[in-house]
């Protein structure tokens, strides 16, 4: 999210400067602003779950080598019949 809060504010520079007095200036802002508080709760709350998923993440990865494991001691190996 930083990346998309910091191009946003790239792409808003000068903008106040070179659109002195029109209306849609201000409406811009507020829309801007608007959008800078969403990506910055977006951000914030992603941050705030890493951890989680990234146990989640850990745990479903060593149940799947368990299955894994348990899966490969059943298969029947045979040499291949001519």
């Amino acid at each position: 999210m930083d990346g998309a809060l910091g191009k946003m504010a790239g792409a808003h520079e000068g903008i106040v400067s070179g659109t002195a007095g029109f209306e849609s200036t201000t409406a811009l802002a507020t829309v801007r602003a608007s959008w800078e508080k969403r990506l910055t709760a977006v951000r914030d709350e992603c941050r705030a779950l890493r951890p989680q998923l990234l146990t989640v993440a850990k745990d479903i990865g060593e149940v799947d080598e368990q299955y894994r494991v348990s899966f490969s001691q059943l298969a029947v190996r045979q040499d291949p019949k001519p």
